[in-house]
């Protein structure tokens, strides 16, 4: 599993992707794994501090996709990954949660319609509306 993270601007109008982050998990869509495997992940936790330290980042907008109208088995685990983020004090600054059902896919979609290389694709800047950790 991967955790891709962009910046935004304060008014949220133009949007810079940074980087994306390995996360160890066991994370499958049938079983999202208990908190204490969660520990396994040291380095994205100090990779997530300093682009909030960095840039000085004032709060996180967290994709959470919702299918159904109910939070997806991914959700679960996001939810419970943020919980263990704030619990042991990786996380100090505040959050919220967007519906980001279907994003990945669209995305790939998208690239693909535009005959872009996914693989290869690395934008710079985006001027999507939405600042995001997916």
């Amino acid at each position: 599993m991967f955790v891709g993270t962009s910046i935004s601007d304060k008014l949220i109008t133009k949007t810079k992707i940074l980087k994306t982050f390995p996360l160890q998990t066991g994370f499958n869509t049938k079983f999202y794994p208990p908190q204490s495997e969660f520990v396994h992940n040291k380095e994205f936790y100090e990779n997530l501090n300093k682009i909030i330290k960095n840039h000085k980042v004032k709060g996180l907008i967290i994709g959470y996709p919702i299918l159904d109208n109910k939070p997806s088995q991914h959700a679960l685990f996001i939810e419970s990954f943020v919980k263990y983020m704030y619990k042991n004090e990786i996380l100090k600054i505040p959050c919220t949660f967007v519906n980001e059902a279907y994003s990945t896919f669209e995305a790939a979609h998208f690239l693909e319609m535009l005959q872009v290389d996914q693989k290869n694709y690395n934008p710079q800047f985006s001027n999507n509306k939405l600042v995001n950790i997916y």
